[in-house]
């Protein structure tokens, strides 16, 4: 163990995704991937957004969609509401896959889009919230499928992230060895592209 701290590696999989970001970089040609459960996401976040602020909101706080992308040096992101907190809307595809969310440990992608967005706008806690919404029929293939009829209560679910400035060390730690490993792969690209 003292070894593996004292010389920190890279998992075969950061540098699998640090080779496809490269090549995207490189190339362009960067993929948008589209699906039904993605598209309800982007048509409802405005929605999700107005349950957020009625669960949440305090004192008549008006909760609005963050429209900033941020960049610190190490991280980029934008929030979906940037308040006291950071509020992340996510809207779950149907009623089983909303109680997945609820009776599962925490998506572990989510904790650290929370702790990015933390680090980029200097923020105590994020709360991640998963809201049930009726499915648009533009994004179920002409059907619409309805939630609304069941109280708000019985379709929103939402857990806290607390910031935490020693991880966000680690993660710097980690982006030093990540560049370290780019500029030495764009080294040994660019011979031998050039020979």
């Amino acid at each position: 163990l003292a070894y593996k701290r004292a010389n920190p590696q890279l998992s075969s999989g950061c540098i699998t995704y640090l080779k496809e970001w490269y090549a995207e970089e490189k190339y362009g040609g960067r993929q948008d991937i589209q699906s039904k459960y993605t598209a309800k996401g982007h048509m409802c976040e405005d929605e999700a957004i107005s349950v957020i602020e009625e669960m949440y909101g305090e004192f008549g706080e008006r909760m609005t969609k963050n429209e900033e992308r941020r960049d610190n040096g190490w991280i980029t992101g934008e929030a979906d509401v940037v308040s006291k907190i950071i509020y992340d809307a996510k809207c779950p595809w149907d009623g089983k896959t909303f109680l997945d969310s609820v009776s599962s440990p925490h998506n572990t992608l989510y904790i650290w889009q929370m702790r990015g967005y933390m680090f980029l706008w200097d923020k105590p806690e994020a709360k991640v919230c998963y809201v049930l919404l009726d499915t648009p029929e533009d994004a179920n293939y002409g059907e619409e499928v309805i939630f609304s009829d069941i109280p708000v209560s019985d379709r929103f679910y939402s857990f806290s992230v607390l910031r935490d400035k020693g991880i966000e060390d680690q993660i710097k730690d980690r982006i030093v060895l990540c560049r370290k490993w780019l500029f030495g792969y764009d080294k040994r690209i660019s011979a031998k592209l050039g020979e």
